[in-house]
Order: structure tokens, then C-alpha cells, then sequence
């Protein structure tokens, strides 16, 4: 947990709180959400997260970045991630 290490997601129709996504160890620096609104990705420092929107699991931990990732974005079809690796 810590204040900017966790994901909230929140209904817009009604502005009720539905998820708190926790787990990453840095500060979440990019959200995006798959085409289809079922996954939600979350980058901080050099891992990504991908999360399941319906029910807030935790579906899988991509690492490998040597940096800090300020962008992430899914491919049209959602089979793909696209990130864009900064600098500290």
C-alpha cells in the first residue's frame, strides 16, 4: 500500500469507489485500459501489472525494464502492450 502505489477505480456513472488495486513496491507512474475494458495495466518503476477490472485480482507481473516506464498502452486487439521506458 502507500499513498500513490495503488490503483483506485471508480464508477463514472455514479463516482462510487469499486476497486482498490494494491501490491505495486514504487509509485504508479501509467494506467491503460485493454480495448475490451477487461484488463487494466499499471506501470511503476520497472514492473507492469496487469489486473483483472471486474474483480481488482492481480493476473501477472511483467519485469524486465531497466528504468522507469511513464507510458503503457494495449494494441488495438489487446493481445499486445506497448511502453515507453523514462528516466529517474
Amino acid at each position: 500500500g502507500g499513498m500513490g502505489k495503488t490503483v483506485r477505480l471508480w464508477d463514472t456513472a455514479t463516482g462510487t469507489h469499486r476497486q482498490t488495486l494494491e501490491g505495486h513496491d514504487g509509485w504508479v507512474r501509467a494506467v491503460a485500459f485493454s480495448p475490451d475494458g477487461n484488463m487494466l495495466a499499471s506501470a511503476s518503476s520497472d514492473k507492469i501489472r496487469l489486473w483483472d477490472t471486474a474483480t481488482g485480482t492481480h493476473r501477472q507481473t511483467l519485469e524486465g525494464h531497466n528504468g522507469w516506464v511513464n507510458t503503457v498502452a494495449f494494441s488495438r486487439n489487446g493481445q499486445c502492450l506497448e511502453t515507453d521506458r523514462g528516466l529517474l
